[in-house]
This record gives C-alpha cells, sequence and structure tokens, in this order.
C-alpha cells in the first residue's frame, strides 16, 4: 500500500497520464482522450474541452479501447473514491455524440485480480449497460489469484 501511495503523490501530486483512451474511426484516429489524475481531486480531468475529434460528419463511426485500468482500480478500491467510474460515466455521456459503437477493454483491468477491485470494475462498467456494447480481456493482472 505504501508504494502505492507514493506512486500517487509523485510529481506534487499528480499521476500523468494514468490512463488514455483512444477513439478510432473507419476514416481516421479520430480522438485521443489522455487523463491526468490529480490527487486528491473529485474528477478526472476528462471532459469535453479535453477532446480533439474531427466533425461527427467526418465519420461514421468510432470504436473506444481502453487499457490498462489496474492502477485506478485498486486505488478506488484501497480508498473508496470513483475515479474509474468517471471514466466509464465520460464514455457513457459522450458515446453517442462521437458515434461510438463499441466499447472495447483491453485487460489489466484489475491489478490483484481480488474481489473489491472487480468491484470496483463491475460497477464502473454497468454504467455502458444499455449505452453501447462493450467486451473486455482478461490482462496479466487479472489472473494474479489463480
Amino acid at each position: 500500500m505504501e508504494k502505492l501511495r507514493q506512486t500517487f503523490s509523485r510529481k506534487k501530486g499528480r499521476i500523468l497520464s494514468l490512463l488514455m483512451v483512444f477513439v478510432l474511426t473507419i476514416f481516421s484516429f479520430a480522438l485521443t482522450v489522455s487523463a491526468s489524475v490529480a490527487y486528491g481531486a473529485d474528477t478526472p480531468w476528462i471532459d469535453r474541452s479535453d477532446v480533439s475529434v474531427l466533425s461527427s460528419d467526418d465519420y461514421a463511426y468510432s470504436y473506444m479501447v481502453v487499457g490498462d485500468t489496474q492502477y485506478v482500480t485498486q486505488y478506488d478500491a484501497i480508498y473508496n473514491t470513483t475515479y474509474l467510474s468517471k471514466l466509464y460515466k465520460w464514455i457513457a455521456n459522450n458515446a453517442n455524440a462521437l458515434k461510438t459503437k463499441y466499447v472495447l477493454g483491453m485487460g489489466d483491468i484489475t491489478h490483484n485480480d481480488i474481489e473489491s477491485e472487480w468491484k470496483v470494475a463491475q460497477k464502473a462498467l454497468k454504467q455502458l449497460d444499455g449505452v453501447v456494447p462493450y467486451a473486455l480481456v482478461r490482462g496479466n493482472h487479472d489472473n494474479r489469484a489463480n
């Protein structure tokens, strides 16, 4: 736990580029969101002003790919924060405007493959239910308890 605290307190209390969300279109790479999470802040720094997109007239649809959220999930499980939920809420809230057809989780959803981390991930992902289809791939961090 101390190592996690040190990781989250480096560089004046900020972790830069904890998570990158890529939206790919059939025509081109349409969107990159780089989320920096401020230690102790109420929300990740993801909002429409952080997003650079082509006009929705420039592409037919997009996909969102989310990978390596294990440290965010672990942090939320330990400190009862909601950073992962806020990320998926942003995706759900912007899926229609960005013509998102599918969200793919690329693995390493949890850090230690333990129940408390999976509960955090499940709660966050449920926000996509009925909004946009999604699938997850298990990563090496998601198989540690076995």
